[in-house]
């Protein structure tokens, strides 16, 4: 995925299945398919999402993954800023952490 990719995406099943494979580990990617909440990769083997993308709760931990983690409230916006480099903003914390994340662990330094 590109960093523009990253930053467009809208919280949901897509982004938590993104942050279950890549950040959290609790699935092997790539995932095939994500029905009900459910995502399954190409073994079959499926996980329930956690909503890290819209709640708070399962947010924290995705940004608890990283050392250098700034975050700061701009306006009505949140900024999310990972290892100096990875920075997102978005509306709310989780999802602002969600793309921040995402882009500390799939772009380099």
């Amino acid at each position: 995925m590109t960093k523009d990719e990253i930053l467009a995406m809208e919280a949901g099943d897509a982004l938590d299945a993104l942050i279950a494979v890549n950040v959290m580990r609790e699935i092997t990617g790539p995932i095939m398919l994500i029905v009900g909440g459910k995502a399954v990769n190409r073994n079959w083997d499926s996980i329930i999402l956690q909503h890290y993308s819209t709640d708070i709760a399962a947010a924290w931990p995705v940004l608890e993954k990283f050392t250098d983690v700034d975050i700061e409230k701009a306006g009505e916006n949140y900024r999310v800023t990972i290892n100096a480099f990875a920075q997102a903003d978005a509306h709310t914390l989780p999802l602002a952490g969600c793309r921040a994340a995402l882009l500390a662990v799939l772009e380099p330094a």
